[in-house]
Parts: structure tokens; sequence; C-alpha cells
């Protein structure tokens, strides 16, 4: 655990957040719930990993075939919200969705009967390991199973009128943001963190992401598809294709290479007809054990990081932000896994290495 230090935090207290991508959205958004201004710092969206993310979320880690720690509260707290923010900005871009996972081979499909037959991790959220595929497009040589709590986020949508709220209420700064000693800052900038001097020594790699904007005409809108790769249904006849996943790339540009692979994979798998809308990459932060990092710096301590959230933003961010909020406001102490607490050794390590 990390405790906060202070045992509550002035209304009136300053409070800065560095980006306005999805983990500075919530965050700006709980603050201003609980009765607090702050700033948020931000020079534009049209950079920001969270605009090229196709929002998906799903509990399973479909190569081990668990979940995580606690995927009840993950979901709770993903529905409550998400479903308050589309309220407070009046738009809707919050969308659950059954996901359908195209089996890659026999012992797949083995591993999930096992799994519902011995109520092993994960196993409450494959609610159908034989689910039918209706529609004759869709190869699946070696079957489906349907997990039901996926969904995907409109993140442009939200980001926007985010955006626009944050604007309307004088609270977004379109500048680079500069050190107020007097200042609460919450570091919300992704990658972007790393070339911070206070936060260089965090344990977090680039790992790069493409995803394809695609026109499929006729095609299903009530479900994800999963083999893989992902098919996530956007407005109209649009959808999400991908991901690549390059671990520390040279660039964070799309590369029409990697494209091409994604379009291969959809076509041994849909056959339909793809209509290429835009090709988008950006870098996710990914942390040595796949957990977010939430909490303070260990020893300038007005400065906060809330980032690391990697492929999972979208399930981890609503959560991590409510116990980042308990934190900073009552001081109660964060979970040792998501916790910068769990990490003095990098720092301790960074610290010597610059002696």
């Amino acid at each position: 655990m990390q405790a906060s230090g202070q045992a509550s935090l002035s209304k009136d207290a300053s409070i800065h957040i560095i980006g306005q991508g999805l983990a500075g959205s919530v965050m700006a958004f709980r603050l201003i719930e609980a009765g607090y201004r702050p700033l948020v710092f931000d020079r534009g969206l049209a950079n920001a990993s969270s605009m090229v993310a196709a929002g998906m979320w799903n509990p399973v880690n479909f190569k081990r075939l668990n979940v995580g720690k606690h995927p009840e509260l993950y979901i709770e707290s993903m529905y409550d919200v998400y479903q308050r923010m589309e309220t407070w900005l009046g738009v809707s871009f919050f969308r659950p969705l059954p996901i359908i996972r195209l089996y890659d081979s026999r012992e797949e499909v083995h591993q999930w009967d096992l799994h519902e037959a011995m109520g092993k991790s994960g196993a409450s959220y494959l609610s159908n390991p034989s689910h039918p595929v209706s529609d004759a497009r869709v190869r699946h040589m070696h079957g489906a199973g349907l997990v039901q709590e996926g969904g995907r986020v409109n993140l442009p949508v939200m980001l926007h009128a985010m955006r626009a709220r944050l604007q309307a209420e004088g609270l977004l700064r379109e500048t680079t943001h500069e050190e107020d000693p007097q200042a609460l800052t919450i570091h919300c900038s992704g990658m972007d963190v790393k070339a911070h001097p206070y936060w260089q020594w965090l344990p977090m790699a680039p790992n790069k992401g493409q995803v394809l904007t695609v026109r499929i005409p006729d095609f299903d809108t009530a479900h994800i598809y999963h083999f893989g790769r992902f098919v996530v249904p956007m407005e109209g006849n649009e959808y999400k294709l991908g991901s690549t996943y390059e671990l520390n790339p040279d660039n964070a540009l799309p590369d029409d290479e990697k494209g091409l692979e994604i379009m291969q994979d959809c076509n041994k798998t849909l056959e339909v007809d793809t209509t290429i809308v835009s090709h988008k990459a950006g870098y996710r932060p990914t942390t040595f054990d796949r957990m977010p990092i939430v909490g303070r710096h260990p020893e300038r301590m007005n400065h906060y990081v809330f980032g690391g959230f990697g492929s999972r933003g979208v399930y981890y961010v609503p959560l991590c932000s409510a116990r980042m909020i308990d934190f900073l406001i009552h001081g109660t102490d964060l979970p040792r896994d998501i916790g910068t607490s769990r990490l003095t050794k990098y720092y301790r390590t960074s610290a010597d290495t610059e002696k």
C-alpha cells in the first residue's frame, strides 16, 4: 500500500492535470464531480494515442483464458463512471457489446470447456463456449465462444465532448505545462511522462498499436469479433480493425506493411467487402507487470502519476481513477498492485546511476 500523507485535500487546492486523453479526461471529471476545479494542460488531441485506440474492453485474457484481480469491480466502475460522463457531457459513447471469440485450434475449444466445467478464473465470463455463428461469411473452423461482458467506448466522441466542456468551464489550457510549486500536478500524459525529468525512471516502454478504420456493408453491429485481431463496430457501417503490438518501435507512424498484415488476417476470417477509411498508429505505455502506475512521486510530494494502462485503458481507468481520488482527497491507501510504491527499486536504481 502507498499512503498519501495527507488527511484531506482542500476544495480550493490548485490542481493541474497534464494530458487530456482517456486518463486525464476521466481524472478531471472525477475531480470536478468532487467539487474541485482542475486545470487541464493539453496542446491538442490529434496525436493522442486515445484517439487511435478502438476503445474495446474485454475482461478475459484469451491466451491464458483467465481474468485479472477483481474483474467485477472494474466492470462495475466502467458502467458507473462512463454513464455518468455521458449524462454530464450530453453525448453517447459507451456501448456494451458481447465478444465472439473465433477459436484458433481444437486445443482452445478444449480449454474453454475445461474452464467452464472446473469453474476456473474467468469461467463466469465465458458465457457460451459453443456459440453459434450465423453469418456464413465468418470462417470459424473450430467454432466460437461468447464473452458477455465486453464492449467499446467511442473515445473520439468522448474526448472531443470533454474538451468542449473543459473549455466552456475555463479549465483547459492549450499550452505546455510549466512547473508550479504550489500546485498538485497529476501526470496523465501516456508515454510522454517519461520525457519529464521527475518520471524518467518509470519502468514503462512504448508499445505501438496500429488500427484501421474500415467500411463493411451489411455486417454484424451487435458483436465484437476476436480472432487474434479484433473487429469492433463503431457508427454506421464503420469498424475498427486491429491491432499490432510492437514493443520499443522506431516511430509512432502508421506502417503500410503492418496495415496490410491486419487486412490479410481479416480477409482470412471474414469474406466481406472492405474499404479502408483510415490507418492510424499510437504508443501504448506498457509496464513490466502489465499493471497501471498510479500514485505519488517518491520525493516530489506534489507530483503524481496516473498512467501505464497499456491496451486496457478503457477497462482500467475508471476503477483506478476512483482509487486515485480516494488517495488524493481522503488519504486512502492505494493497492500495491497499481501504486508507485511497488516501483521504488527502479527509482533508487535510477538515482544511483545518475550519481
